[in-house]
Formats: C-alpha cells, sequence, structure tokens
C-alpha cells in the first residue's frame, strides 16, 4: 500500500545539505527519539532507522521530490516489525496514523 498516512512540513533556516547531513545520521536523531533502544543506518545518507519502546521508524531521502533548496524525507513507523530490519519490512508492516 502506496498512502500518505501523515504529511508535516518543516522549514528550517539551514541549508538542505546541512539537514540532510544532521537528519541522517542515526546518532544525532537519537537524542531526539523517545525512549530510544537502537538505531543503525541502512544506506549511508539515504536511509535510516531508530527503534524505541512503541516499534521502529525509518527516515529515507525521497529524491524525486527533493530539490537543491528543499529536502523530503519520508518516514515510516511499524510497531510489528522486528529484527533485523529492513527497509522493506519497515515498509510492508506500517503502522497507519
Amino acid at each position: 500500500m502506496n498512502k500518505i498516512t501523515y504529511r508535516d512540513v518543516m522549514l528550517l533556516e539551514a541549508s538542505p545539505m546541512q539537514v540532510r547531513q544532521f537528519i541522517m545520521d542515526p546518532g544525532r536523531i537519537a537524542d531526539y527519539f523517545p525512549d530510544l533502544i537502537d538505531y543503525g543506518t541502512f544506506e549511508a545518507g539515504k536511509a535510516i532507522w531508530c527503534s524505541g519502546k512503541s516499534g521502529v521508524t525509518l527516515l529515507e531521502f525521497n529524491e524525486k521530490e527533493s530539490t537543491e533548496s528543499k529536502l523530503v524525507l519520508t518516514v515510516v513507523t511499524s510497531n510489528t516489525q522486528k529484527p533485523p530490519y529492513t527497509v522493506e519490512g519497515i515498509k510492508a508492516a506500517q503502522t497507519a496514523h
């Protein structure tokens, strides 16, 4: 199912490269992730994951929608996916919001 269940826009005073360097670093995201258990990288600069008591979240760079002045990330959460995590597994088991 390829359906948008929630979409949020954040306007930041930073270049897309600065945002991408920050947001695609799972160690930095870990500081903001509630009840963090573990985190990791699927593909450097393109997809990371963080897991907590409520499930696992995938943050994936959306190349099709991003431009030089706009960075778009697709964020998918699953409360049923178990390790070892995969991009495909999280997407297939995503939780509707």
